[in-house]
C-alpha cells in the first residue's frame, strides 16, 4: 500500500482557523451494511466505470447458492441505470475472517448468480417494494423503455457484466495484489474494485471518506448525519464521466451499430464480440469503432458503426513478417468474406456483415486458424 497516501482531513472555518476531526473506527460491518443502502452515491462507481453509475439499492443479505458452503448471502446489491448489478461485500480489518476468503466469496457469488440463471424477474423480486422499473423511471428520466431495460439487465447477467466491490476500513496488500491480477484479463466482463472507507467524528456527524485502492483518483467526500442513532444521508449527484473520453463504450457502440443495421439483432452483435474474445482476439475501442487484434498486433480488422473492414497495407506493417507469408495467408483467409476486392493495398476492404449472423461459424473457424499462423 506504499502508493496510497491517506491524510487526515482538516476543517477550516471562515476565519481560517483549523480544527482536526478525530478518526473514528467504523462501529461494525452491520453499521456499513445499514449505511450503504441509504447512500449508494457514496460508492465511487463512476470513477471505476461510468456504466455502473446512478445506482438504485436492491436489497441486503440476498441469499445465493455457493460452490463451497452451499449457500451464502451477498451483503448489499445495487443495480445501475444501465441495468448492471453491483455486488458489495463489507470487511473490517479487525474481524478474524480472512481477507482472501472475502475475495473468494464475492467471486463465487458473481459466478453463481450467472449460473443460477438470474434475470430481471429475480431482480424485481429482490427489490420487493414495488415495480423496480417504475421506481427507477422516477429517478432517471432518460431510462430506456421497459422492454429495452429488461433486455439490458438479462444480457448483462448472461455476460457476467457485474461490478464487485469489497468495502472495508483497511485493504491489505495481499488482497490488492490479488484483485489487480483478477482484473488483468481483458476478455473478462466482470470488474472487481476495492474501496477503503475512513470515518472521522464531527460532533453528531461522521465525515466518511471513500478511497479506491486500485487507482489514485481522489474521491469526493460525503458527510453523514446521525439522528437518534439513525443514519441520514443527503444524496449527492454522481460525477459525470469525462466528456473528453475518446473511447466509446461497448454498449454505446452496439446501440449505434444496430441503428445502422436494423437487420442485425443487438444480441447477435454482443455474441459476435464475445465469440471473438473467447477465441483469443483482443478488442480495443476507439471513438466510433472496435479494433480486433492478436496480442500486440492491434486491429487486424475493425468494426465501425457502419462497416467491418481492414486496410491491407496497415495489416502488412503490423504483422512484421519479412517473408510476407503471414500477410498472404491473412489475405487468402479473409478473401471469402470480403465484399470489394480492391487491388490497392491502401484502400479499405469491407468484410460482409453476415460474419455476425449466417457466416459466423465459418468466419470464427477461419480466425482461429489465422491466429495460430500469426502466432506461429
Amino acid at each position: 500500500m506504499s502508493d496510497r497516501i491517506i491524510k487526515s482531513p482538516v476543517i477550516v472555518d471562515k476565519k481560517g482557523k483549523p480544527s482536526f476531526p478525530s478518526i473514528e473506527r467504523i462501529p461494525s460491518e452491520k453499521w456499513l451494511q445499514d449505511f450503504l443502502p441509504l447512500c449508494p452515491d457514496v460508492l465511487p462507481v463512476a470513477d471505476i466505470d461510468s456504466n455502473f453509475a446512478d445506482l438504485t439499492y436492491l436489497c441486503n443479505e440476498a441469499s445465493i447458492k455457493t460452490s463451497k458452503k452451499g449457500k451464502g448471502r451477498v451483503d448489499v446489491i445495487y443495480i445501475s441505470k444501465s441495468g448492471r448489478l453491483v455486488l458489495v461485500e463489507t470487511k473490517l480489518h479487525r474481524n478474524p475472517e480472512s481477507s482472501r476468503e472475502v475475495l473468494s466469496q464475492i467471486l463465487d457469488y458473481a459466478a453463481n448468480i450467472r449460473a443460477a440463471g438470474w434475470d430481471y424477474s429475480v431482480i424485481n423480486d429482490l427489490y420487493g417494494k414495488s415495480d423496480l422499473y417504475k421506481e427507477m423511471q422516477k429517478k432517471f428520466k432518460d431510462l430506456p423503455d421497459r422492454e429495452t431495460f429488461i433486455e439490458n439487465v438479462n444480457r448483462h447477467i448472461r455476460q457476467a457484466d457485474f461490478l464487485m466491490v469489497i468495502i472495508g476500513d483497511t485493504i491489505s496488500d495481499t488482497v490488492e495484489n490479488l484483485a489487480t491480477f483478477i482484473n488483468s484479463p481483458i476478455d473478462m466482463k466482470y470488474k472487481l474494485a476495492l474501496c477503503e472507507i475512513k470515518t472521522y467524528k464531527m460532533g453528531d456527524k461522521y465525515l466518511v471518506i471513500p478511497r479506491l485502492t486500485l487507482n489514485t483518483k481522489t474521491i469526493e467526500r460525503a458527510v453523514i448525519t446521525l439522528q437518534s442513532n439513525n443514519i441520514v444521508c443527503s444524496p449527492k449527484e454522481t460525477p459525470e464521466p469525462p466528456k473528453n473520453n475518446k473511447h466509446i463504450s461497448i454498449e454505446n457502440f452496439v446501440n449505434e451499430f444496430v441503428k445502422h443495421h436494423k437487420n442485425i439483432p443487438e444480441d447477435a452483435v454482443y455474441d459476435f464480440l464475445n465469440d471473438l474474445s473467447n477465441i483469443g482476439y483482443s478488442l480495443s475501442t476507439g471513438t466510433k469503432h472496435i479494433g480486433v487484434g492478436i496480442q500486440d498486433v492491434i486491429s487486424l480488422f475493425e468494426i465501425s458503426e457502419i462497416d467491418t473492414w481492414f486496410v491491407p497495407a496497415r495489416v502488412q506493417r503490423r504483422l512484421k513478417d519479412p517473408s510476407n507469408a503471414k500477410f498472404q495467408y491473412f489475405m487468402a483467409a479473409l478473401k471469402p468474406y470480403v465484399i470489394s476486392k480492391n487491388k490497392a493495398l491502401n484502400e479499405f476492404y469491407k468484410i460482409n456483415l453476415n460474419v455476425m449472423t449466417s457466416a459466423k461459424k465459418s468466419f470464427l473457424e477461419t480466425l482461429k486458424k489465422l491466429k495460430d499462423v500469426i502466432n506461429g
